[in-house]
Order: C-alpha cells, then structure tokens, then sequence
C-alpha cells in the first residue's frame, strides 16, 4: 500500500518538451566551460559522464575539481524566471488534491527553483515539504543516505513510498531501498534504463496509473 508520494520537479510535474530543463543543462554546461577553461563541446561531454557518475554535475565538480562556490552556480544555472517555459496545467492542482494521499517534493534542483515551479503550477500549497538538493549537504538523489533523511523526516517506510521521477537513475537508487517507483518519460527515450519500472508519459497520467494498480479507489 502507498502511503506517501515523493515529486521530482523538473520534466515530472512539467512536461520535458517545454525546454525548461534543456536550457538549465545549457546554463551547467556554460558553467563548466568557463569553470574549467575547456571548448564548450569538450566541457559538455565531461559535464555529462560526469553527471552519470555522480548523479549532478554539482556533486561532479564538488569531487573532482574543488568547487566549492554553490550558491553562485545554483544561481546561475536555473532561470530566474520559468514561466515562459512552462505551460499552465489547470487541471494539476485539481488532480493532486484528489489523490488523497499526503505529498512532498524531493528535487536535486535548489529551494529557490522549486519553489519558483511550484508557484508558476499554482501548486506551492499542496506538499507538506520542499526536499530540495541542499537538505543533505548537496548529495541528492541517488544517493541512499539522501532517501534515508528524508523517509527518516517523514517517519515513513520506503516500502510505502512513491517516488515520481523523470530519472531512471534516481529511481533505481529509491528502488534499492524498497522504496517503490514510477518513472515519467514523456519522449519514451528511457529504453532498457527503465529496467522493468512502470511507466508514465506526463504526470496527468498519474490517477489511472495509481488507479490501475489498485493504490488509490477509482
């Protein structure tokens, strides 16, 4: 039985195609090449394997090259306006009020994002907490001491728990926990990293799917 939900924000409770999360990649692999003093195409291709290791760029350049200024690169990457990106979804507030299940958001994006989203979604009222990537000291998903804190703050078991992410990554690492999951790919490019999760396209889709599996009444 789930008794707890968990949101990821960026391409969860918005869809991947409005760009929003692109142009913050943009922004890190920006950073990197001026960090780093590498061509652009160099410093993208080792921000990525970087970022598949570590599981953030931050944590990346955290571990292996020093960095230590967080604020000015969590500052820099993210939009100081999302709204042109991300389209209205009148009916997500609605739809997440009704699922009658208690909520927060665990994010590997900083406070000041989230929250930027959530009142852009009209939907900054509806989860108990903010789990942003600073709340464990900048280690955020996948790491299992990150899940840890925050089930041991909720006093909730992760066998309970949803956690609702775009990142198979993430995922995996909830899964191992016992934790249960659902990934959201809306352009269905996750392929085998899935490995065998359930999955959505957009979290519109979320009533049928908890619905369906018997976790909410229809």
């Amino acid at each position: 039985m789930i008794e707890y939900l968990l949101f990821d924000v960026d391409n969860t409770l918005y869809p991947a195609s409005c760009g929003l999360a692109k142009v913050i990649g943009e922004r890190m692999t920006d950073f990197v090449t001026e960090y780093l003093e590498l061509p652009r195409e160099e410093a993208h291709r080792l921000r990525k394997k970087g970022s598949a290791r570590y599981g953030t760029t931050l944590d990346w350049l955290r571990n292996e090259h020093a960095f230590e200024d967080i604020d000015t690169y969590m500052e820099t990457v993210h939009p100081p306006e999302v709204g042109s990106y991300i389209p209205e979804n009148p009916r997500l507030r609605e739809m997440l009020t009704e699922l009658d299940r208690p909520r927060s958001v665990l994010t590997n994006g900083p406070r000041p994002h989230a929250q930027r989203v959530l009142r852009h979604l009209e939907i900054d009222d509806v989860f108990e907490y903010i789990f942003d990537v600073g709340f464990t000291g900048y280690r955020g998903k996948p790491y299992a001491a990150t899940y840890r804190k925050v089930l041991d703050t909720l006093g909730i078991q992760a066998e309970n728990t949803l956690l609702i992410d775009d990142h198979p990554l993430y995922l995996t690492g909830f899964r191992d926990l016992g934790g249960q999951v659902l990934l959201v790919d809306e352009p269905g490019t996750a392929g085998e990293s899935a490995d065998g999760m359930p999955v959505i396209r957009t979290i519109d889709e979320l009533p049928d799917f908890l619905h369906e599996a018997g976790i909410v009444p229809a």
